[in-house]
This record gives C-alpha cells, sequence and structure tokens, in this order.
C-alpha cells in the first residue's frame, strides 16, 4: 500500500466507511482492514507520566477540598453559639409541621410559616424537610441547626471548586475562587442566620445543576440527566 494511501485512510477513516475508502482508493478493503488493525496494535499506551500527573491531580483535589472545609469551619466556628433569633422562631421553634414527619405533606401545600401560625408569601418546601431532618436529630438544640448551615456553606464552595474546575481545568484558580467565596463575609447572614439557609441551598442546587448538565453534554447517561433535573 503506497503512503498517500495510509495517509488518506488515516484522514478520512472516521468519516467515511471501509467500503468507501476502498472505492475512493480503488483497493481491496480486505487491505484497509489489515491496515487499520496494523495501526491500532502498534498504537502505544500512554506514558507513565500521564498517569503520574493524574494521581497529582486527585492529590490536589483532596488538599483543596480539606483547605475549603477548614476555611469555612475556621470562619464560621463561632456561629455555633448563637440563639433562634427573629424568623428563626417562626419557621423552627414554633413550627408544629417539622416536628413530626406525619405532618410532612403539609410543608408541600401550605408557606414556609404555616406551621408557625403564621401567614408569609414563601413556599420553600424543601426549606422546611431540612429543619424536620435537623430537628429529628436534635429536637431545639441551636447548635445543631447552626452546624447543618455551616455544612451547606462549605459544600456551596467544594461545588464551586467542582464547576471552575470543570470548566477551564485550573484547580489553582479553582481553589481560589471558592476559597474566596467561602471565607466572604457577605454570606455571613446566609451562613449564622438559621433561617438564611435558603440561600445555601438554591446556590448550591444551582450550582449541582450546571455541573451535570455539562458533564451530560455530549454522554448518553441516564443516571445523570436525572441528576441535573432533580436539583
Amino acid at each position: 500500500m503506497k503512503p498517500e494511501h495510509k495517509r488518506y485512510i488515516l484522514e478520512n477513516v472516521n468519516k467515511k466507511s471501509i467500503k468507501e475508502l476502498a472505492r475512493d482508493l480503488n483497493i481491496k478493503e480486505r487491505k484497509i482492514r489489515k491496515f487499520l488493525e496494523k495501526t491500532r496494535k502498534n498504537q502505544k499506551p500512554p506514558p507513565p507520566a500521564e498517569v503520574a500527573r493524574t494521581v497529582v491531580d486527585k492529590r490536589t483535589i483532596l488538599v483543596s477540598a480539606a483547605l475549603i472545609i477548614i476555611l469555612g469551619f475556621s470562619i464560621y466556628a463561632n456561629s455555633m453559639k448563637g440563639k433562634f433569633i427573629r424568623d428563626d422562631e417562626s419557621l423552627i421553634r414554633d413550627n408544629i409541621y417539622i416536628k413530626s414527619w406525619s405532618k410532612v405533606l403539609n410543608c408541600f401545600k401550605n408557606d414556609i410559616a404555616a406551621g408557625g401560625r403564621q401567614r408569609w408569601n414563601s413556599y420553600r418546601p424543601f426549606q422546611m424537610l431540612t429543619y424536620m431532618i435537623d430537628y429529628s436529630l436534635w429536637k431545639l438544640d441551636v447548635r445543631g441547626y447552626h452546624l447543618i448551615n455551616i455544612i451547606l456553606h462549605i459544600l456551596t464552595a467544594l461545588a464551586i471548586y467542582w464547576f471552575i474546575n470543570l470548566i477551564y481545568g485550573d484547580s489553582l484558580l479553582a481553589l481560589f475562587t471558592s476559597a474566596l467565596f467561602v471565607i466572604n463575609p457577605l454570606h455571613v447572614e446566609a451562613v449564622s442566620y438559621i433561617s438564611g439557609r435558603a440561600d445555601s441551598l438554591s446556590a448550591l442546587f444551582l450550582l449541582l445543576c450546571l455541573i451535570f448538565y455539562i458533564k451530560l453534554v455530549g454522554r448518553k447517561n441516564v443516571m445523570l440527566y436525572i441528576l441535573g433535573v432533580s436539583p
């Protein structure tokens, strides 16, 4: 087989069928198949350097995640000393719906403050579900509610790290962005104020939706589609 034939086959093997290639070059299909099989066998596996680089990337991700978690707890640990204030009293302390799983459907049928015998124009059933989980774990121990707020904030920062890394493939940029987010004083209300957890929840689910959508593009993965739609 002539060199120009080989070059033509390699350039068009993903565009045309073997039958079309054989017709274009006026050679037998059997020769083309043999050439392609030989070419695939001669392809070398990726060098060890690339494998090592993958391991280093995983270590970088783990170290970055650890730093984000440490920063988050260091900045907001003092909020654990807080109390129920303002809307916390209606949404949590006096809310009869979050104190029994038999009333879980009421969270989906009423506004957010109905269980506290108030009427608001806010419908946030998932936020109420998180309060139900909180109450089932630590009743009215306010420290548990603050702990969940901190964890949600950190998870949002980790989602930002994942999102930036996914788009740019730059772990340093992702770490800088997520670290800036996790320590930014603008988020104090969303973290330290228990009723402000709606901000962290919405940001977290929005980021996860974008992440799973990006990972879904070009793939036929039903699970990724479900994860992308569910948030």
